[in-house]
């Protein structure tokens, strides 16, 4: 299908008619093929607002769809590839996109930092909650080893003098 002139490759719209088109009949393989066709030509020859011309892989992609990694038409992993001003243009957009999400994203950190430190402070509270109770605790336990200990020794004394 490459132009017998300047051996070039056809583009997708060109591939898609040659696929789809009979030449011998000049007729279309399926009904379908032939709307898709109009549709893809009525968009070729439509300028975008801004005055230039849809790319084919755009026009292909707009007709016919895509899913994530794969183009209809072009198989997976195929890229649009876009007129020089179109790309400019979109770059300039996907930077202020890409600008616009590094700002949300900061703000998210912004207020996750001040989450954590927030966290942090109520667990040294509970900490130092924990430590008192356990010197508390700790302060029991020794009282009630000395009453204990106290009384072992009372019972001691006093059970010498009982057993007399």
């Amino acid at each position: 299908m490459r132009d017998s002139v300047t051996g070039q490759e056809p583009g997708p719209v060109d591939l898609y008619r040659g696929t789809h088109c009979r030449q011998a009949m000049g007729s279309w393989v399926h009904p379908r093929a032939s709307e898709i066709w109009v549709a893809m030509d009525t968009l070729h020859n439509q300028s975008t607002p801004d005055g230039t011309q849809r790319s084919e892989p755009e026009i292909l992609s707009e007709v016919l769809g895509t899913r994530f990694g794969y183009m209809r038409g072009l198989g997976h992993g195929a890229k649009l590839m876009t007129p020089v001003r179109a790309a400019s243009t979109r770059s300039i957009v996907i930077g202020e996109s890409a600008t616009r999400r590094a700002d949300i994203a900061e703000k998210e950190v912004q207020q996750l930092r001040v989450v954590v430190h927030d966290i942090r402070e109520q667990l040294e509270k509970k900490s130092e909650q924990l430590e008192r109770q356990m010197e508390e605790q700790e302060r029991r336990m020794e009282d009630l080893t000395r009453q204990r200990e106290e009384q072992e020794r009372r019972s001691r004394r006093g059970g010498g003098w009982r057993s007399r």
